[in-house]
């Protein structure tokens, strides 16, 4: 793909615009109707960025839905229409954990600029305001001190965790 980030923006415009349906093989020999749009592109998106194999992967997922197909992207929407939902206890402790006023200004800062701004973890206030969690004190995000020696690994591919959040 010449420009890969022209491509998931035209990919991103179309599925917001005219979404896609995609017939995906069920157990039984049948086929299900999955409609997919922009926020299962984001979604799966997002998961891709996890590791380096899948990060290398996304040429050619995009270059499948930029030549029409979208069966990747619709397997992936119906697994995880299907899967259950992630425990309470994830929702609630990324809710009370936060962000500092600092980082909570520059990711909406940052939003209107990103590809996928809806493509979170879902720690976002909406989220938050309907388990009805509030936030720790601040002192929660202040740094942890200990003289107990600690050995962190990170990676440069890691967008969940990236390393300046070991500091």
């Amino acid at each position: 793909i010449p420009d890969l980030l022209a491509t998931i923006r035209e990919i991103c415009d179309r599925l917001e615009s005219r979404p896609v349906t995609v017939y995906v093989p069920a157990a039984d020999g049948s086929t299900i109707p999955v409609v997919v749009g922009r926020f299962d592109l984001a979604w799966y998106t997002r998961s891709l960025l996890s590791s380096r194999d899948s990060i290398a992967h996304l040429p050619s997922f995009y270059a499948a839905m930029a030549a029409g197909d979208f069966t990747e992207l619709g397997w992936a929407a119906a697994v995880w229409r299907n899967a259950p939902l992630p425990s309470a206890t994830m929702f609630t402790m990324r809710c009370s954990s936060g962000a500092s006023a600092e980082r909570a200004l520059r990711i909406a800062r940052d939003r209107d600029r990103a590809t996928f701004p809806d493509a979170s973890d879902l720690a976002e206030d909406r989220v938050c305001r309907a388990w009805g969690v509030a936030p720790l004190p601040e002192e929660f995000r202040s740094a942890l001190r200990s003289a107990v020696p600690t050995l962190f690994v990170s990676g440069t591919l890691d967008g969940d965790t990236p390393e300046e959040n070991a500091n």
